[in-house]
């Protein structure tokens, strides 16, 4: 697998774990800054780059047997 098509496969994942944690993390303020400043770390994480470490962890579980099954 190519570095394109493990993203295609990683991103719908990550974003929907940053949603449900940002959105579980928000049940609990209703204060403006604090929910801009929860905001934050998914726009950083979104805005490209880091995937190097995820596809490596994923070559790793791969080279230990697992398998290519997604939930």
């Amino acid at each position: 697998m190519n570095f394109s098509t493990f993203q295609e496969i990683f991103e719908p994942h990550l974003r929907r774990f940053l949603v449900s944690k940002q959105e579980h993390l928000k049940k609990y303020t209703h204060d403006a800054l604090l929910m801009e400043m929860l905001e934050e770390p998914t726009r950083l994480i979104q805005a490209g780059g880091k995937r190097l470490r995820p596809m490596l962890g994923w070559l790793g579980y791969r080279l230990a047997g697992g398998n290519m099954k997604t939930r």
